[in-house]
């Protein structure tokens, strides 16, 4: 004999336990029209609980099953970037699968494009996300992956060309304190060469005579060959530090990377702050 009325019947919702609000959002969406959900689907059974199912309940499925293939590395990595977005869920009150929509992946790339993350950051963002829902496509219980659909956040890379003058380069090199440094920036300095080649280089590379010795090998990451005079400067180390002046830093890219901070700052210093 009470009114049914729809603000009635939601302040009585509001009342509800989680898994009671899921169990009564099963028996409300038998009455509801098809696609309703947003998935485009119109043969949808909706009175079965996996169409109802919730992002985390969802992830530790698709976890179990793919767990034992992975790398303890790529754990770590998929629950620190999937946390990313499961907090940016529940920051919009959003639990089920159904109310994840394309919308809702392009408002998670805006809000960390405001926070000033990076494209790819965003996008490693992403990857788990899209696995994980496409194991609930794979598993019907969506029609699409809403991550192939969003508007992904653009990674083209723009490079910038900053000219360093022969004598500030004659300063910074010189006075590195680290002889694999000056090593490594001589021969990069004089052969043009990415630094994974330069680190990549072997005495069988060494090619020619006193008249015109030169590096003959092949890109790292292409396999474009390449033929490059070799310099008296190249010459004049090896001749004086021989195999040190191969494979300097190949064990990892850390110490490239952290080669090239100390060139950096080395440049910043040596022009004044002008580069």
């Amino acid at each position: 004999n009470n009114a049914t009325d729809l603000s009635s019947v939601i302040s009585i919702v509001d009342l509800l336990s989680s898994d009671d609000k899921v169990k009564l959002a099963v028996i409300l969406s038998s009455h509801l029209p098809g696609s309703v959900n947003g998935n485009g689907s119109l043969n949808v059974n909706h009175n079965n609980p996996k169409y109802v199912i919730g992002y985390s309940t969802l992830r530790e499925e698709w976890l179990a099953l793919i767990s034992d293939e992975k790398s303890d590395h790529w754990i770590k990595r998929e629950i620190s970037d999937n946390r990313t977005f499961i907090e940016f869920l529940k920051s919009k009150n959003i639990s089920l699968i159904s109310d994840i929509k394309v919308s809702t992946i392009n408002d998670f790339i805006k809000s960390k494009k405001d926070e000033g993350k990076a494209p790819n950051t965003i996008t490693n963002y992403l990857k788990p996300v899209s696995q994980c829902l496409q194991h609930a496509v794979n598993n019907e219980y969506l029609v699409n992956n809403p991550v192939l659909s969003a508007h992904k956040p653009g990674t083209k890379v723009l490079k910038e060309f900053i000219y360093i003058s022969d004598e500030i380069l004659d300063q910074v090199i010189d006075g590195s304190d680290s002889l694999l440094d000056r090593i490594y920036w001589t021969i990069l300095r004089y052969t043009g060469l990415n630094p994974v080649d330069v680190s990549s280089l072997t005495s069988e590379a060494i090619l020619g005579d006193n008249g015109g010795r030169y590096i003959d090998g092949k890109r790292t990451k292409s396999k474009v060959s390449v033929r490059i005079p070799l310099h008296s400067k190249i010459e004049e180390l090896i001749e004086e530090y021989g195999v040190q002046c191969f494979g300097v830093y190949k064990k990892s890219k850390n110490l490239r990377d952290g080669s090239t901070k100390r060139f950096k700052k080395a440049g910043y210093v040596a022009s004044d702050g002008k580069i």
